[in-house]
């Protein structure tokens, strides 16, 4: 099927605990990702100053970089041939929602 937003992924997740109760298998794996699409984001390259040498990239920079990246978990389930995922996002998930 593919990936869903979260609420219809857990639709579909209990369609396939129901169809699978009797007798079969789901297989529900999750992942920490960094970006959206599952891959590593690109190293950013540094430019060297005019003196040669140092880089012209600092460590509050680097700070402010890794302010903007937001821990991603990709949860994905199959069962037989079906297979769906989505990613959730830290911010999605409160404090309040555990026990």
């Amino acid at each position: 099927m593919g990936r869903l937003e979260n609420d219809p992924f857990l639709t579909e997740l209990t369609k396939l605990y129901t169809a699978n109760k009797d007798s079969g298998t789901v297989y529900v794996t999750m992942k920490s990702i960094t970006s959206e699409s599952g891959k590593k984001p690109k190293k950013s390259t540094t430019a060297t100053t005019a003196t040669g040498g140092g880089s012209s990239s600092s460590s509050s920079a680097k700070a402010k970089d890794d302010d903007h990246h937001e821990a991603l978990c990709l949860m994905r389930a199959r069962a037989g041939s079906d297979k769906i995922s989505t990613v959730v996002r830290t911010r999605a998930v409160s404090a309040e929602s555990w026990p």
